[in-house]
């Protein structure tokens, strides 16, 4: 690839405002409505109990074109993991079970379960359209510069997602919580991070392709003193529970604390989407955070 020089920054940056800003329509079936800016994960419930003055830290990363560094920078909590994807009317009605008079009761009930995958993969979905557009619009300023590989891998995890968020759509329609399986678990302390995201496999390696679909939707966040974890797979999509999975639940269901944050860890190697508390970020050692950010770097391919 040719070196990438500062009209080309500007140009994609114009482009990435311009499609990651803006309202589309909502992403449920058939609504018309224009999407509003909605959280993937949940400001009062969640992240106001891990800020500090109004900021968490969260994972940030620079395209491949700037270098692909990767840090935990500081952001507002409002502006935090937000994206278009419902109207206010869906929004609210789908999502009031997990919104309002959550208790850490809520958080066992499949449906909630479901709630949580749901907006997960909408999530996943609208970022994988807009970042879609994005490489089919600076094509065009940039002939010279081949984003066939990128585009095919972001079709190919649009198809993952598309599958699996229909999965998700339909049972939420039709009150059948049965397409998607959970691993739950509730650990007796709570850890402030939170991260919503997706890992797919194939082999030992993160990501995969579309036939494998080993595909995991994690998410794990502090609750009042516990941190509740659920990790969604499809158990038809596995021809037998994976490894991964399995070594997770061997880790989670230890009686030692150690064995849960090195369970943690091994889910936030493979997601985009966490972030920490900035006073949990404070007692981390500078080499350690380090460590994790140049091991993630090589797992995750940015887009």
């Amino acid at each position: 690839m040719k070196t990438i020089n500062q009209n080309f920054i500007n140009i994609w940056e114009k482009y990435r405002n311009k499609t990651f800003s803006r309202g589309r329509e909502c992403i449920c079936p058939n609504c018309k409505e224009t999407a509003t800016y909605n959280h993937l994960i949940q400001q009062a419930n969640i992240l106001r109990t891990m800020e500090v003055n109004g900021k968490i830290r969260k994972l940030d990363f620079t395209p491949a074109y700037y270098g692909g560094n990767a840090e935990f920078k500081l952001f507002g909590t409002a502006k935090s993991f937000g994206f278009y994807g419902f109207c206010d009317t869906h929004d609210t009605t789908i999502f009031r079970p997990i919104e309002v008079g959550v208790t850490i009761n809520t958080w066992k009930e499949k449906y909630a379960q479901y709630l949580l995958a749901y907006r997960t993969l909408a999530y996943r979905k609208v970022h994988g359209e807009n970042a879609l557009k994005v490489y089919t619009e600076i094509s065009k300023d940039f002939p010279e510069i081949s984003f066939e590989c990128r585009k095919e891998r972001i079709t190919k995890d649009l198809e993952l997602s598309n599958f699996y968020f229909t999965l998700l759509q339909d049972g939420i329609d039709n009150g059948d919580y049965s397409n998607i399986d959970f691993f739950f678990t509730i650990l007796p302390h709570r850890i402030d991070i939170a991260c919503c995201d997706v890992i797919y496999f194939n082999g030992s390696s993160y990501f995969g392709t579309v036939e494998d679909r080993e595909y995991y939707i994690t998410m794990f966040f502090p609750f009042e003193n516990s941190t509740i974890v659920i990790i969604g797979y499809n158990k038809q999509g596995l021809s037998n529970y994976s490894e991964w999975l399995n070594y997770l639940k061997v880790l989670f269901e230890s009686p030692y604390k150690s064995d849960h944050y090195c369970a943690i860890n091994n889910i936030l190697i493979g997601c985009r989407e966490q972030c920490m508390s900035p006073t949990y970020y404070n007692s981390l050692p500078e080499s350690a955070i380090r460590e994790f950010l140049d091991t993630w770097h090589k797992q995750v391919r940015t887009v």
